[in-house]
């Protein structure tokens, strides 16, 4: 669904903006400009606004069909629940400086509790 939001909301920005070009030019266009008016009036471009429409609509509807079914709720909750289990991970040290160990996430505010050295 947002691949296909950005896709309309791209070309609808596209539009926009050579439509405002076309106003800002006045009545003198040029070879593109009469191009551009040509092959956005033309049936293959509507066409492909229809489907592009379509998909888009369909899209939004299964989202909203998904979250309306019985016990979407109930799932939602054991998705997001936080799992008892500590995980583990490894980490392998590449940078040849080495690296700093801290006690949290976020540079600024954690502690250095520790260095490694590359290879560890």
């Amino acid at each position: 669904i947002i691949s296909v939001d950005w896709l309309v909301n791209s070309l609808a920005t596209v539009v926009k903006a050579a439509c405002q070009r076309s106003n800002d030019a006045g009545v003198g266009l040029g070879r593109s400009e009469r191009e551009w008016k040509k092959e956005i009036s033309s049936k293959s471009f509507e066409n492909l606004i229809n489907q592009l429409s379509l998909l888009h609509r369909s899209a939004l509807a299964e989202v909203c069909k998904v979250r309306t079914e019985p016990d979407y709720d109930q799932r939602e909750l054991v998705r997001n629940r936080r799992s008892t289990q500590q995980l583990v991970y490894k980490i392998r040290i590449v940078c040849q400086e080495g690296a700093i160990v801290r006690n949290g996430i976020d540079i600024d505010d954690c502690e250095n509790v520790g260095n490694l050295e590359m290879g560890e």
